[in-house]
């Protein structure tokens, strides 16, 4: 039992199985201590200048593993090979060999990080300032790590990787679109894509403007998605209820009204159409991807207005299902996976989220991602991903991670997870600010075989 190993949780049994040609099995009993036993091995590393750059994996034979008390007094086990992110990291990408994660706290700089997928080794950054970096913009290193700073930039929560490695990242406050690149000196920006408010109908929530006053309106890019052939992107702006389709090539952009928060996109019907998650309505909106029109609206709840005393469904994540017209989107406040059909504008199925019958909602999931008939859905507020099977819905099981799980992220080898709030706070070794007491987490899982 030497290999990297992974949980899967339900209420009947307990699977360990080793990233390797074995896949013992345990009673449930035993299950239990050996997660309950998993206790203190990374508390060093995580509260250690610089450690969340070295990677560890649990492993059987290195008992205990990972446990930690976080400050709600809930323990958390996460299994696989975990490595320490900027705080808060709300996204993640897998694409040539290398998982970008994007991290958006309130700290001196927002990052977009490039780690080895397969070591989970820190390889280069870009360093995002909010005004003028403390020396020049541009590349630095710091031992095997080239840091690239930019000035003037914010990263938000959302991530596609393109054609040639080219990655996208959303800019939040910076109202742009970075394009950048893996070079001889770390990430190189090759282009910012500038975006700017477009006002939405005063009978539509928010009903006005929600950013600060006195100030310049913000489009506010959130997500982010590409099409086919990468000629264009598909963003989100949260602050003006609007998609914006974005030529990569000249720069020109369109416009279209997408519903209250517009939250995520994605492209589904072989590229047609566009879904997006509108976090602060009832469900999903759905516009020809060409023309950005209108064609409907799926909702699965009471409509967001004065009328409805309720804090809504907040749909957030979505990822369509390969070969279809259909779209998963993750409806937090619902705890639920709900599956349409972007065709039909009707919903299909739903998959139930709750850790167990009658439960009240806080599960709050809000990551999703598919690989080989399976669909993952990370639950932020348990702490967890859930494992559905596509064909039956049935759910198969809980894979344990840090505290807060934010995206999930397939690659062709292992499951991605970022945690937003890691293994919980530690000491302010270099600045006393708030934002540097926690440290997210990325961690990496075989598929099972």
């Amino acid at each position: 039992m030497n290999g990297p190993f992974y949980i899967f949780v339900d209420p009947y049994a307990v699977v360990i199985r080793e990233d390797c040609t074995g896949s013992p099995r345990i009673s449930r009993a035993r299950a239990l201590v050996l997660l309950l036993t998993c206790a203190m091995a990374l508390a060093g590393v995580a509260r250690a200048a610089g450690g969340w750059r070295r990677p560890i994996t649990g492993r059987l034979d290195d008992l205990p593993a990972v446990t930690h008390v976080i400050p709600t007094g809930r323990r958390i086990s996460p299994i696989g090979r975990l490595v320490g992110t900027p705080n808060f990291a709300t996204a993640v990408v897998v694409d040539r060999g290398a998982a970008y994660v994007l991290a958006n706290g309130a700290t001196r700089t927002q990052t977009v990080t490039r780690y080895d997928a397969a070591r989970l080794e820190v390889l280069d950054q870009a360093q995002g300032f909010r005004k003028a970096p403390p020396v020049a913009a541009g590349g630095r290193s710091t031992g095997s790590t080239h840091i690239t700073r930019i000035a003037h930039q914010n990263f938000f929560q959302g991530l596609a990787a393109g054609p040639h490695g080219r990655l996208y990242a959303t800019g939040g406050g910076s109202d742009v679109l970075v394009a950048m690149r893996p070079g001889a000196d770390g990430l190189e920006v090759l282009r910012r894509y500038r975006l700017a408010y477009y006002p939405f109908p005063k009978d539509q929530y928010p009903y006005e403007y929600q950013g600060s006053r006195g100030k310049a309106y913000h489009f506010y890019p959130d997500g982010v998605t590409l099409d086919r052939d990468a000629t264009h992107a598909y963003v989100t702006g949260l602050l003006s209820n609007a998609v914006a389709r974005i030529d990569l090539r000249t720069g020109a952009t369109q416009y279209a009204n997408a519903g209250p928060y517009p939250f995520a996109p994605v492209l589904t019907d072989n590229g047609r159409r566009l879904v997006v998650s509108d976090w602060g309505d009832c469900g999903v909106s759905v516009l020809d991807a060409r023309t950005l029109k209108t064609l409907g609206r799926v909702c699965i709840g009471p409509a967001t207005g004065p009328g409805n005393p309720d804090p809504g469904v907040h749909p957030t994540a979505l990822v369509a299902l390969p070969g279809t017209s259909r779209v998963v989107f993750t409806a937090s406040n619902l705890d639920e996976a709900v599956e349409i059909d972007a065709r039909s504008l009707k919903v299909v199925r739903i998959f139930d989220d709750a850790p167990y019958p009658g439960a009240l909602p806080g599960s709050y999931p809000d990551g999703v991602a598919v690989h080989a008939g399976r669909l993952y859905v990370a639950n932020a507020g348990n702490d967890d991903v859930a494992v559905f099977d596509l064909h039956s819905g049935r759910r198969l099981g809980l894979i344990p991670t840090a505290w807060y799980p934010t995206a999930v992220g397939a690659g062709p080898k292992a499951l991605y997870i970022t945690a937003a709030k890691g293994l919980g706070s530690g000491p302010n070794l270099r600045r006393q600010w708030v934002g540097d007491m926690m440290h997210g987490v990325l961690q990496r899982l075989s598929y099972a075989r």
